[in-house]
């Protein structure tokens, strides 16, 4: 146990997200929850936890109605995420300022392709840098 402190499923709130640690029985009810997708390790999601009610979770996609009997049986612990990295936004028209078409192929400007200063010169001397 890495520091987390483990509880029983029906003392989970709604809202919670946990993983599940194990189960406190071995036996067909272990055998019928693996088979449902709730296996070591999986995250839970409790929907719905009424008192005298069965507990609504979400596992892999898929809602479950876990009696109240079951869930005491199951082990687990509270989930922390992974802390997100911000990443910086990107604000006005980039580090040099300006529009960013105002540089363009070689600072030629917007309109440099219609020109016609990116083809060679041809004979009777269109195009080119002339």
């Amino acid at each position: 146990m890495n520091g987390a402190k483990e509880f029983l499923l029906s003392a989970a709130a709604e809202g919670d997200v946990v993983i599940l640690r194990g189960f406190e029985s071995s036996g067909r009810r272990a055998h019928r929850l693996a088979e449902l997708g709730l296996t070591p390790g999986i995250p839970i999601r409790v929907l719905r936890a009424a008192p005298g009610q069965p507990i609504l979770i979400q596992v892999r996609g898929t809602r479950l109605a876990v009696d109240r009997e079951t869930a005491a049986c199951m082990r687990v612990r509270m989930h922390r995420p992974c802390p997100r990295r911000r990443h910086r936004r990107r604000t006005g028209w980039g580090r040099r300022g300006g529009r960013p078409w105002s540089t363009g192929l070689r600072g030629l400007g917007r309109g440099w392709w219609k020109s016609g200063r990116h083809r060679p010169p041809d004979e009777e001397g269109h195009g080119g840098n002339s």
